[in-house]
C-alpha cells in the first residue's frame, strides 16, 4: 500500500530519546559484520585499505569490525550528540576515533581515505549529491565507498514494515529505488562497481527482534502516531505468533560499490 507522499521533515537524532535504546535494539549479531565486510573486501583490499572513515556512524556499531577486519585506523563521523555519547562509552581503541560533523561538510582533507563506508545513513543526509562531492573529495584514487542501505525494492520486501505502513511511507518516500540511487551517486564523479543484496541475520529468534522492535528506536517508527505504533506492534505479534517465536529473523539489505578512478 502507498500512501499520499509528505514533506519529511529530517529527523534529529538530538532531538528525541532514541539514542537511549538504540545500541541495544539495534544490536548486530555475532555474523553480520563478517558478511557485509567480507563482502566489502572483495573490492576494497584488505591489505591497502590502511584508513577508513564510517559516515553517519551512530553509536558506533561498526567501528570495531572495520578496524579489526582491515586492520586500519577508523574515524567515526557523525552530527548526533547524543548517538556519539552513547559510542564513546564502548572501549575505543587508538586507532578509533569519533568526529563530530556532517556529510556534506567531511572536516578530512581531500584524497585522504582508502574507504568511505556507510550504513544505514544516506536517508539522513540533509543534501545527498553534496555528500557524495564530499565523499569523492576525501577519497584516494583507486579507493572505494560503500554504502549498506535499504532501497525501495528491500524496503518493500520487509515483512515486520507492512505492520507499520505510515512508517514504511516515510522510507519509501526518503529513500531511493536501487536504480535511483546508483545514478544520483554517479552524478557526483563516482564510478558504480557493484551491487548485490545481502540477506542477514538480524535476530537469532523473532521473539528476540519482537523486543528489540518495541523498544522503538526506528527512526520511522518515531514519525508515526503513538496509537500506530501500538496497534502495529501487535498486528506484529500475531505475525510472530503465526511463523513461530523461535525462528531465526532475516533481513535483506543493498550494497553498493562506487569507486574514485585512479588519476
Amino acid at each position: 500500500m502507498k500512501l499520499k507522499k509528505q514533506e519529511i521533515k529530517p529527523f534529529d537524532y538530538d532531538e528525541v530519546d532514541i539514542h537511549v535504546n538504540y545500541r541495544k535494539s539495534r544490536v548486530l549479531s555475532e555474523t553480520t559484520p563478517r558478511l557485509w565486510l567480507s563482502a566489502i573486501s572483495k573490492f576494497a583490499a584488505v591489505e591497502s585499505t590502511e584508513l577508513i572513515v564510517d559516515l553517519g556512524s551512530g553509536t558506533g556499531r561498526f567501528l570495531e569490525p572495520l578496524r579489526s577486519w582491515f586492520d586500519a585506523s577508523v574515524i567515526g563521523i557523525e552530527p548526533s550528540a547524543n548517538m556519539s555519547s552513547e559510542a564513546v562509552k564502548e572501549d575505543l581503541i587508538d586507532d578509533v576515533q569519533i568526529v563530530r560533523g556532517r556529510a556534506e561538510n567531511i572536516p578530512l582533507v581531500e584524497n585522504s581515505i582508502d574507504l568511505v563506508f556507510i550504513s544505514m545513513a544516506i536517508h539522513h543526509f540533509r543534501d545527498r549529491p553534496q555528500a557524495y562531492r564530499e565523499i569523492r573529495r576525501i577519497l584516494n584514487a583507486g579507493k572505494f565507498l560503500a554504502i549498506r542501505t535499504p532501497t525501495h525494492e528491500t524496503l518493500n520486501n520487509l515483512e515486520w514494515f507492512k505492520c507499520f505502513p505510515s512508517g514504511l511511507q516515510v522510507d519509501i518516500d526518503r529513500m531511493l529505488p536501487k536504480d535511483d540511487l546508483i545514478k544520483e551517486v554517479c552524478n557526483s564523479g563516482l564510478e558504480f562497481v557493484h551491487h548485490t543484496t545481502i540477506k542477514q541475520l538480524t535476530a537469532n529468534t523473532y521473539r528476540e527482534f519482537f523486543n528489540n522492535l518495541s523498544l522503538r528506536a526506528v527512526s520511522a517508527l518515531k514519525q508515526i502516531p503513538d496509537e500506530e505504533f501500538e496497534s502495529g506492534l501487535k498486528q506484529f505479534q500475531r505475525y510472530c505468533e503465526k511463523i513461530g517465536w523461535e525462528t531465526p529473523f532475516y533481513e535483506s539489505f543493498d550494497l553498493f560499490i562506487f569507486g574514485k578512478r585512479e588519476q
